[in-house]
């Protein structure tokens, strides 16, 4: 998928991933809404949408997900944006890919299972900005803003290792209905810097 744009959809309790794809290349993920409220974990987004691709199909690279709102009320564990990029080609699985990014969306989880907002099991070179990211999961004792490889990160712990997430913060997004129709448009706040999407 060349220049693929999967924009401004509602995507309300579909199954165990809400927006994905795989051999995506120069790809925009932006400004969507995923509720999940099932009995069952989810990822909202997850950039490969699955963990392998024939040898013909195109290597995944540039994929940008930006201004996305995700509320989870599932009880289950699950993952906000999923961004691993290490995909298997035969037998053999490894990184592919650059220009990674996720920057300026707002998660909120209100389960009480394990969470992270983010995960990514690739080299840090591999993805080009984490920015003004919001994410709160407040009734989880097993909630971390990131999986990254096998190591659950708080967002202090990731800035610091990876320098990426400055302007990211740990806190309710108070989106503005949280009952159908849903509306995960942000008021009542006041944005990280530079973040202007979905905050009226």
């Amino acid at each position: 998928f060349k220049n693929l744009v999967i924009r401004k959809n509602k995507v309300v309790n579909v199954g165990n991933m809400g927006i994905g794809c795989t051999s995506c290349q120069d790809a925009l993920i932006e400004s969507n809404t995923i509720v999940h409220q099932q009995n069952f974990g989810i990822t909202a987004i997850s950039i490969p949408s699955k963990g392998d691709r024939g040898s013909n199909d195109g290597i995944m690279s540039n994929v940008d997900v930006r201004n996305n709102s995700v509320y989870i009320s599932s009880p289950q564990p699950s993952t906000g944006i999923r961004l691993p990029t290490t995909i298997k080609v035969g037998s053999v699985a490894s990184p592919e890919g650059s220009g990674y990014s996720a920057v300026n969306n707002a998660i909120y989880y209100t389960g009480a299972g394990a969470f992270q907002c983010l995960s990514i099991d690739s080299p840090y070179s591999t993805y080009e900005n984490f920015n003004n990211n919001i994410c709160y999961f407040p009734n989880t004792t097993m909630g971390k803003w990131i999986k990254d490889g096998a190591v659950l990160r708080t967002l202090a712990e990731w800035q610091t290792i990876s320098s990426f997430d400055a302007q990211s913060s740990v806190k309710d997004p108070k989106f503005v209905s949280l009952v159908p129709p849903f509306d995960l448009s942000i008021t009542g706040a006041t944005p990280p810097p530079a973040c202007t999407a979905n905050w009226t």
